[in-house]
């Protein structure tokens, strides 16, 4: 059994490891908001880079609400990443990471809401406009 402040350490390498992991792909930050249609300044706090990218373009709640689901899709799917690096050797693409956050969120939505009625292409083109929250 491993003592307690070498877990501690482990611990605290790995969620460095992740922030940093996170923080370097802000190119895929980047393309996303991109793809949403608006621009911003990255932080190097992972919280502040949270608020940052769900208050930055104002808007109502629904609008909030889908900027916290996208970063936390971009989370998950670097997290992902992070774990194929790693284990499998296997580094993928920043534009294959974007369609992952793309395709993740959209099947979230049909999920959710089983009249969204908008498919991949459309999906894809203008994200906004699909949810009624330009």
């Amino acid at each position: 059994m491993l003592g307690g402040s070498f877990e501690a350490a482990y611990l605290r390498k790995l969620i460095w490891l992740c922030v940093v992991l996170f923080l370097r792909t802000t190119l895929c930050v980047f393309q996303v908001r991109e793809w949403i249609g608006f621009a911003g300044v990255d932080t190097n706090n992972i919280s502040d880079h949270l608020v940052q990218f769900t208050f930055m373009t104002g808007g109502g709640k629904a609008k909030r609400s889908f900027l916290q689901l996208i970063w936390l899709l971009c989370t998950w799917v670097v997290w992902n990443e992070r774990n194929n690096r790693l284990f499998n050797n296997i580094a993928t693409s920043i534009p294959r990471l974007l369609d992952k956050v793309r395709l993740l969120s959209l099947g979230w939505l049909k999920a959710k809401n089983a009249m969204f009625v908008f498919g991949t292409q459309r999906w894809w083109s203008s994200p906004l406009a699909c949810l009624g929250i330009s």
